[in-house]
């Protein structure tokens, strides 16, 4: 199953509201909108999205609530551009981009499993400080993030599609300790696993 959530907004809200609103402070957002199209891991968004997606008030307080989550939304985007500017790129060459494609293949095939930065060195054959600089460039995300990710994507799904209880889940996503796995899988989705 496929589910959207969409936030649309629009340069009317942004040219006027904002312009308005933050006379002395106002930068124009395309640039922050463009940049945030380039990435694929955006926790916060994703969280913020899920909130509205579970949402169910109605009238004065439904209206609050979005506009509320709106602000939040533009305001993460922001954050995240400035972010991305005080960070300086990484030079990396079409070898170690390769190099790269295989550490995370190794991750994607082996989350479930402990998984050491001397491992994925060894298998993309860079050092440990290169792997991580490099890595957070192409992923944008550190390589502890990019496996606790995967690991509460496929625990998502395995909470969506089988009967596991929350301990077989934990184990079966790489979690030795059930009560670790629901304090990530909650600080990740907003939401217990049950």
């Amino acid at each position: 199953p496929i589910r959207s959530i969409d936030i649309e907004i629009t340069p009317a809200y942004y040219d006027k509201y904002l312009k308005e609103k933050y006379k002395a402070e106002y930068i124009d957002p395309h640039d922050a909108f463009s940049n945030i199209a380039l990435t694929n891991h955006f926790p916060e968004m994703i969280q913020l999205l899920r909130q509205i997606r579970d949402y169910k008030g109605e009238g004065i307080a439904g209206r609050l609530f979005y506009e509320s989550k709106v602000t939040e939304a533009l305001s993460l985007i922001m954050a995240y551009n400035d972010q991305q500017k005080k960070t300086p790129p990484v030079k990396i060459s079409s070898a170690d981009l390769r190099a790269l494609e295989n550490a995370a293949a190794y991750i994607n095939d082996h989350f479930n499993c402990d998984i050491s930065v001397d491992q994925l060195s060894h298998i993309a054959c860079m050092g440990r400080t290169k792997l991580k600089l490099a890595f957070k460039e192409i992923y944008g995300t550190s390589i502890t993030e990019y496996i606790q990710q995967r690991r509460l994507s496929h625990a998502e799904t395995l909470l969506t599609l089988t009967d596991f209880t929350i301990e077989q889940i934990a184990a079966a996503v790489g979690y030795s300790n059930s009560g670790r796995f629901a304090s990530m899988f909650r600080k990740s989705t907003g939401l217990f696993p049950a």
